[in-house]
């Protein structure tokens, strides 16, 4: 039998808050989580378009530095994932938990 680690950080699109904690809770995981755990960042409600507050660009820095840190661990090899949801209209639910399987 074969068995995978992972951690999903979730946050809300619309909800700058929630990104603001996603972000702590990202470095977290990084730090104390063994290094062949997979994480993956979610991005929630990407249907609500016109109610987004985290840009693009918020997230692209969080992957970098999360990256950074782990290019300065024995993680090296292992990089955060990072898929943008939407329950509501089914838009990458699948995808987010293929990745994690």
């Amino acid at each position: 039998m074969y068995r995978k680690d992972g951690v999903m950080v979730l946050f809300d699109l619309t909800h700058m808050p929630s990104f603001t904690n996603a972000q702590k809770w990202a470095h977290e995981v990084d730090r104390y989580a063994s290094h062949n755990v997979i994480v993956m960042l979610v991005g929630t409600k990407c249907d609500l378009r016109a109610e987004r507050e985290v840009s693009e660009e918020d997230v692209s820095k969080l992957l970098l530095e999360v990256h950074a840190a782990r290019m300065d661990s024995m993680a090296y090899n292992k990089r955060m994932a990072y898929v943008e949801t939407s329950a509501k209209h089914n838009i990458n639910v699948d995808v987010a938990f293929d990745v994690m399987a």
